[in-house]
């Protein structure tokens, strides 16, 4: 729990998944694998997120408000169009595992200059103001 924020996680070989849960503005889910190499796949289900580029080692695919078994069937599909070894993250590794990839992810944004005039004009447009 962080800044009014629940997480659960879910484990599986070779994938994971968090379930966050923020007060005022519901439930939403990623899950997530990684390859040896670093590079990551995310399929969510949250509503906001998709306006911000994603970083050069992860694809991330947002199905905003779709039901959880949509997001796992869509994970399912493209992991296994991939043709990559994925990395068995234990769950004992797991706190640290999101550590890292959130730090890495802020890190390149804050390097780049984020946000981009492009992901504030995303944001505003997706906007019900």
């Amino acid at each position: 729990q962080n800044m009014g924020v629940m997480f659960d996680a879910l484990y599986k070989p070779g994938s994971f998944a968090v379930v966050y849960t923020l007060m005022g503005m519901g439930s939403w889910i990623d899950i997530v694998a990684e390859s040896q190499d670093g590079n990551q796949l995310t399929v969510s289900n949250a509503t906001m997120g998709g306006e911000m580029e994603p970083p050069p080692w992860s694809t991330k695919i947002y199905l905003k408000g779709a039901q959880p078994s949509n997001v796992i069937d869509r994970f399912n599909a493209e992991i296994t169009n991939l043709d990559v070894d994925v990395k068995d993250i234990p769950p004992e590794q797991f706190v640290e595992t999101i550590k890292t990839s959130y730090a890495k992810e802020q890190q390149w944004r804050k390097n780049r200059g984020s946000p981009t005039r492009e992901e504030i004009d995303r944001i505003a447009g997706s906007m019900d103001v």
